[in-house]
């Protein structure tokens, strides 16, 4: 479950800096 928190939170800042980056 630590596992599935910490995916959801990375992906979360990665989507923000992935379209920043776009």
């Amino acid at each position: 479950m630590n596992t599935k928190v910490s995916d959801v939170m990375t992906l979360q800042p990665n989507t923000s800096k992935n379209q920043e980056s776009r």
